[in-house]
């Protein structure tokens, strides 16, 4: 199982200095800013997932472990067998869990086997991390955020991420060094202040929720690739609104629309990919202070795009 020791450790420190005046505790383990405003600094200018037959059940090989309910500083980890330490909430076992309540000072950790998938269910559930990503998955074969029908869900970071972050770290609310699923029939919000707002090492795909998210730098960041299936996808970036940044691995670095409402607003480019971009159906409206689409090769069915 993979360990990010710097980081956490840097992480916990700065939730330390945040929670010294409060006690947080979680019951049967132990203790434990609004709109995007320009920080002082300068914005910087995939494996193939199984099939899921529903977009609001778990994967096929992911069980129901339970609930976990946020309560201001404290967490109800229930039977679920997660811990919650100084604002982190880590989850080392696979399968399938139930997020609600609100949190302004938390994170969450998934750090399970290599072979393993979870599933985070937003049931309802409002959280900000004011010092790194709100949703971080370390180490797992796919990580799939669900947006539970009928609910809705904010995800949000803050500007004090540590230092580490900047160089080769976590720096996107939502981070994922594996294959990353957003999904279901609910809403979810994304709020990055410090830099991206959904960033993946490897694949992230997109189907059905109602996504909207705002961003300081690049809004939905795959570095093996970004495919949109289908959803109503709305995005507001300082520099790239959809892109995949893998350039030298073959048959990745590609982004691809196949579906969905999408309207994307951004600083830079709409739709950037670093080998081929394929739009082949859907409706985006787009906004974009570079190019609306940009990439070596692109495939872009026409009346597709308007801006």
């Amino acid at each position: 199982m993979k360990k990010s020791i710097s980081f956490f450790t840097l992480l916990c420190l700065l939730f330390a200095v945040i929670l010294t005046v409060s006690s947080c505790a979680s019951k049967g383990t132990t203790n434990d800013k609004a709109t995007p405003s320009s920080p002082n600094q300068s914005a910087p200018k995939e494996s193939t997932e199984e099939s899921v037959p529903d977009q609001n059940t778990a994967p096929d090989n992911t069980t129901p472990v339970g609930a976990i309910t946020f309560n201001g500083g404290s967490v109800d980890v229930g039977s679920t067998g997660a811990t919650f330490e100084n604002g982190i909430l880590t989850i080392t076992k696979a399968g399938s869990y139930e997020l609600t309540g609100k949190s302004d000072t938390c994170g969450i950790v998934v750090n399970v086997d290599k072979s393993e998938q979870v599933e985070l269910i937003l049931a309802g559930v409002e959280l900000t991390n004011p010092v790194g990503p709100v949703v971080f998955c370390d180490s797992a074969d796919k990580l799939f955020l669900t947006a539970k029908e009928g609910t809705t869900n904010h995800l949000k970071d803050g500007v004090d991420y540590p230092a580490s972050a900047a160089v080769d770290g976590p720096n996107a609310a939502i981070y994922s060094d594996d294959d990353l699923t957003i999904r279901g029939s609910g809403s979810l919000k994304v709020t990055a202040l410090y830099n991206n707002g959904i960033s993946s090492k490897n694949d992230i795909k997109i189907k059905e929720v109602t996504l909207t998210l705002e961003a300081y730098n690049t809004g939905i960041r795959g570095k093996e690739s970004v495919t949109v299936s289908s959803g109503k996808i709305t995005v507001k970036a300082g520099n790239d609104a959809i892109k995949a940044s893998e350039e030298v691995e073959e048959g990745k670095g590609y982004v691809t629309v196949e579906g969905g409402e999408l309207t994307l607003t951004a600083g830079d480019d709409c739709l950037q990919a670093a080998t081929v971009l394929t739009v082949s159906g859907g409706k985006i409206t787009a906004s974009a202070g570079g190019k609306l689409t940009n990439a070596p090769t692109e495939n872009v069915a026409e009346g597709i795009i308007n801006g």
